[in-house]
């Protein structure tokens, strides 16, 4: 597996998993993950759930060591593959996440727009 500076996620199929912690409204998926010609490859959506100017979305097949980046949110890159266990069928991807630096500016301005309650900075809000 290779080298990660960003935040690791292992992408279990029909799972999920929001960028920021306790901000459900920007997630990154897996449809489908597989190996073809011995090199695991596997289909990575981020996307802002609905809402009034919404960012673009990020949609993109990536093959092992590649990367695909969001403006404004950040690089996923597939950094390894773990095989299908305990009965599943599929392999689950293992992506890096590298978060651009105007991620959270992006995300307050979704919010503001949206009437979204969104303050990282808030600690006692993030305790409740």
């Amino acid at each position: 597996m290779e080298q990660c500076t960003g935040r690791i996620y292992t992408l279990r199929t029909a799972i999920l998993y929001p960028l920021i912690d306790s901000f459900p409204y920007l997630r990154v998926f897996s449809t489908d993950a597989q190996v073809v010609d011995g090199t695991p490859e596997a289909d990575i959506l981020v996307y802002w759930v609905g809402g009034d100017n919404a960012p673009p979305n990020l949609n993109a097949t990536l093959k092992l060591g590649e990367s695909a980046t969001l403006e404004k949110v950040g690089t996923f890159t597939l950094i390894g593959m773990e095989p299908p266990a305990h009965g599943k069928r599929w392999p689950d991807p293992v992506v890096c996440f590298e978060q651009d630096p105007q991620l959270m500016d992006t995300a307050r301005q979704y919010a503001a727009d949206n009437n979204l309650y969104f303050r990282p900075d808030d600690e006692e809000a993030r305790q409740s």
